[in-house]
């Protein structure tokens, strides 16, 4: 006998005692199975025999799964009442199918990427409207993976056993991506990287499976000595006495290894100078909650917190918490499709500002907290055009190396001593400001993908104006154009086996800004993200800039998803470093301007390239990963 869910009484506790998941959509076809909580599926999910629950528990638990993205659907099928009084539950689902892929690749991020848009496929869409969306959702995804992703160290023949299994598969399914998850970690764990998880997979309607994976990079190593009793006391033995027993693997942005731990404990061991020693790990990194579709209206809730140790955060603690609701005007509007955000962030970044040039030593790191919120709508004007608006209210500090609040830029003088005589960090010259201004956004991007290469042209139009409102009553309009044109040189058609087309690049950048402008949002020349072949900032920090770029694609015939190009880029400040207040420019011995040229290879989202500093006439190699442009 069975009774409608419904039926359950809302306030009434009733324990599961009989837990059933009924397959509604078995892959390949074929008769329903049924599967108990061992499932793997299922693995993490609180919903268990022998558990309490409410009505409203038991429906909390099952809209978790349903938002887990391992399924299309979940729904109670039957309730059993037990002669004993507890309750028998059959759970259906069907499993989420994804498009066939081709391609693995493996992303370190370190911690979990932020959120992507809320914009989700529906079935009033037409074919062209879900095919521009998911273009859109590729595009944020590669800027998210270029801001917060590096490469992995798994092994290219780790990799192609991943690629063989996705091929052999056919359509990418949740049971599938278990088992890349299970097949990755073992090999992270059988190496000794035991601190390695694998927290997501992206880009599943690309044709590509990119696993993102969190290696357990070493964040810092402190030492502590303790009496018998644990009290922690000033230790007799100097600190660099013990930092060279370190293997070279424990030292900070090196993956942990367990084995490098072992060997660590052997050669403190081996100094006969204590009588006990002891490892620990503190886990850093992101901690990250999502909760979407709320009231069945597609909204969510979504934020993270970032430290380099999560069980005692310190003054490196970072968070963000957004909440996304889209159909603004209603759901049944069709008329206007827009998107209300909002969000509290706490970020810290180095800034790019006050870092030396080529010609001089290395000047202390200036970081740069800001603490605020933010709200804005973004309206999708046409298929191509996206118009965001809104409000920033924030507090910004910038710190030196001892996180003390830092008023002026440093530097190291002739003498070795610290100098602290640089251009004012902040507007108000106290260290700390605070200020309120509008910033819009106005995106117009006509790209498309053919055969995996980018086609069209993309513009960006970003505007912050000042409101007069914080510190000493900042008032401005700062101001960016740009603009890049994707050329199809061979005018190759868009076909399945066609190899991609040669792509020529056109990229400008204008920036400028008038009124009040502190010097930590003065604009940064050089960079992976500027000029190639400098340094973050290594040109100059100025009031107005000019960044102009071309590259040339070609195709490695019979080998796929790889290009090799040719690329000439050039930066200038126009003459406008000495217009930022204490010109951090000249203060820095930068030189305002620089060119670059080189080549590289392209394999998936991995660059490989080697840039010519034209100033200085040296070139060097580097590793990137995601688009340049």
């Amino acid at each position: 006998m069975t009774v409608p869910f419904e039926g359950l009484k809302g306030a009434k506790r009733y324990k599961v005692s009989d837990l059933r998941f009924l397959d509604r959509g078995p892959l390949g076809g074929g008769d329903a199975r049924v599967t108990g909580t061992e499932d793997p599926l299922f693995e993490g999910s609180a919903l268990q025999p022998g558990g309490v629950y409410t009505r409203s528990q038991l429906l909390g638990e099952l809209e978790a799964l349903s938002s887990s993205g391992m399924f299309e659907r979940v729904n109670v099928d039957a309730v059993r009442p037990q002669p004993d009084g507890t309750l028998g539950l059959t759970v259906s689902y069907a499993e989420s199918l994804w498009s066939p892929a081709k391609r693995f690749s493996c992303v370190n991020v370190g911690g979990l990427l932020p959120a992507q848009a809320d914009e989700t496929e529906d079935d009033d869409m037409t074919l062209r409207e879900k095919m521009a969306l998911r273009r859109r959702q590729d595009q944020e995804y590669q800027r998210l993976l270029r801001s917060a992703a590096k490469p992995c160290i798994l092994p290219e023949p780790v990799r192609g056993e991943v690629v063989q299994m996705v091929k052999k598969q056919g359509r990418v399914s949740a049971r599938l991506l278990q088992r890349i998850r299970d097949h990755v970690l073992r090999w992270y764990h059988n190496e000794g990287f035991v601190c390695a998880q694998v927290v997501n997979f992206g880009n599943l309607h690309s044709g590509e499976v990119v696993g993102e994976v969190i290696e357990g990079e070493v964040t810092g190593v402190e030492y502590q000595f303790l009496d018998k009793l644990g009290n922690v006391i000033e230790g007799k033995t100097q600190l660099h006495v013990i930092d060279r027993e370190l293997p070279k693997q424990l030292r900070p942005g090196h993956i942990f290894n367990i084995g490098a731990g072992k060997q660590a404990l052997k050669n403190l061991n081996a100094l006969a100078l204590f009588s006990n020693i002891e490892e620990s790990i503190q886990p850093g990194g992101s901690v990250s909650f999502e909760h979407r579709n709320i009231c069945g209206l597609n909204r969510s809730v979504a934020g993270s917190v970032t430290s380099s140790n999560l069980l005692n955060p310190q003054d490196d603690l970072s968070f963000n918490l957004e909440y996304a609701h889209p159909y603004l005007d209603g759901v049944e509007d069709r008329s206007r499709d827009r998107i209300f955000k909002t969000s509290c962030f706490n970020t810290r970044k180095l800034s790019p500002v006050f870092v030396a040039g080529p010609n001089m030593a290395d000047a202390p790191p200036i970081w740069v907290d800001r603490v605020g919120i933010k709200a804005n709508i973004t309206e999708n004007l046409t298929r191509q055009s996206t118009f965001t608006y809104g409000l920033v209210m924030e507090e910004i500090t910038t710190r030196g190396e001892s996180n003390d609040v830092c008023t002026h830029g440093l530097r190291t003088t002739a003498t070795g001593a610290l100098g602290m005589d640089g251009p004012p960090t902040t507007f108000s010259g106290t260290g700390v400001d605070r200020m309120a201004f509008l910033q819009a956004n106005l995106t117009r991007d006509n790209t498309e993908f053919v055969n995996g290469a980018t086609i069209g042209d993309r513009c960006i139009f970003q505007l912050d104006q000042g409101l007069g409102i914080g510190s000493k009553n900042p008032f401005f309009n700062c101001h960016q154009l740009t603009v890049t044109k994707f050329v199809n040189l061979n005018k190759q058609k868009n076909g399945a086996g066609k190899p991609p087309p040669a792509v020529l690049i056109a990229h400008g950048r204008y920036a400028g800004c008038v009124g009040d402008l502190p010097s930590y949002d003065a604009f940064a020349l050089g960079g992976p993200h500027s000029v190639r072949g400098y340094g973050m900032g290594e040109l100059g920090a100025s009031r107005n800039l000019l960044e102009v770029a071309t590259e040339v694609r070609l195709p490695v015939p019979m080998v796929k998803n790889t290009q090799v190009y040719a690329f000439a880029e050039h930066g200038t400040d126009l003459g406008s470093s000495k217009d930022v207040k204490g010109n951090p420019t000249e203060f820095f011995r930068r030189a305002g301007h620089g060119s670059s040229y080189g080549v590289g290879i392209k394999l998936g989202p991995l660059r490989a390239e080697y840039a010519v500093d034209h100033n200085a006439g040296t070139g060097a190699l580097f590793f990137r990963y995601g688009e340049m442009f």
